[in-house]
């Protein structure tokens, strides 16, 4: 029974150990989620003010898991902690690759513009094809600023279907180049901005991931430790009930 009382002892030890680690991983769960809140308002808004909130709820991770006592870490998983010290490196280099991108995306968006005004003037001297009417660019800059909104692939095919045409114009219009060269541009620069995009928020999900299998592992130990514990406690039980008077009877007996 004193036996079974100081291995009881151990797993209450144990688990009140185990629900610190918990503790820990719903914490950096909830710092996780304030870094994807801010992910999802510099994915929206695209400047320098979201890019510096996300790289602060970035480095409160950051500190918070680098503060964990190396026994803690040891405890609950090495390998956990190392694919989520990696991830979160992989994470904020995508932040700024990102912001880079987006700066590189305002200079070509910028570009485009001034091409597209500068070729609508000259459709509008008339000293080209009658393809090139100012009418064909007016709508060819509405593709373009459909595209521009909304980043999505009828707009991406539409325009450029209707850039196609633009080549195929007889006389060759040089004075296009420049126009179709920046929204070629335009077309890379969109294409790496969410290939980065899809890797922030596919590495986001992945914490996400980390940190809620350590809360559950940890749960499930922490359910599994009161499970045995009840077992031991009714075993305890079960000695004190038969042992117990077997014990008084002979202390009896020998008095």
């Amino acid at each position: 029974a004193i036996l079974g009382g100081i291995i009881t002892y151990g797993y209450i030890s144990d688990v009140k150990n185990r629900q610190g680690f918990v503790q820990i991983a719903d914490d950096l769960k909830e710092q996780i989620l304030e870094v994807r809140r801010n992910e999802r308002n510099f994915l929206h808004f695209k400047n320098a003010e979201y890019f510096e909130n996300v790289n602060n709820a970035i480095s409160v991770l950051t500190n918070s898991v680098n503060n964990i006592p190396l026994n803690t870490v040891q405890e609950i998983g090495e390998e956990d902690f190392s694919l989520l010290n990696e991830s979160i490196q992989a994470y904020s280099a995508s932040v700024d690759d990102l912001y880079k991108n987006y700066l590189q995306e305002t200079e070509v968006v910028e570009r485009v513009r001034t091409e597209g005004r500068k070729l609508e003037a000259f459709a509008e001297t008339g000293k080209h094809a009658k393809e090139l009417s100012l009418n064909s660019i007016i709508n060819l800059r509405r593709l373009e600023k459909n595209y521009m909104l909304f980043r999505d692939k009828k707009s991406l095919i539409t325009l450029k279907i209707a850039l196609s045409k633009i080549k195929k114009i007889t006389p060759f219009c040089y004075e296009c180049l420049p126009y179709i060269e920046a929204v070629q541009n335009l077309f890379t620069i969109y294409k790496n901005g969410d290939s980065i995009s899809n890797n922030l928020q596919n590495t986001g999900n992945k914490l996400e991931e980390i940190t809620g299998e350590i809360a559950n592992r940890e749960r499930k130990q922490i359910s599994s430790f009161f499970t045995l514990t009840q077992w031991l406690l009714l075993a305890t039980l079960f000695l004190l009930c038969t042992l117990g008077p077997w014990f008084i009877y002979k202390t009896a007996t020998f008095i």
